[in-house]
């Protein structure tokens, strides 16, 4: 499910940079899309963590 989800992430990264290319004084970069599907993997797996069972 996190793969998926990541994936999605990128996918929708690459398709907002993609359009900036068409948009005057917009740049896209490599570093955005690696960075926002970075940051889609930390939050997808931080929501994982907190909703696993707690032992208690």
């Amino acid at each position: 499910m996190l793969g998926r989800t990541v994936l999605t992430g990128m996918a929708l990264t690459i398709l907002i940079e993609t359009v900036q290319l068409a948009i005057p004084g917009r740049f896209s970069t490599v570093q955005d899309v690696v960075m926002n599907t970075l940051g889609v993997a930390v939050g997808g797996g931080a929501v994982l963590l907190a909703r696993r069972p707690r032992r208690g």
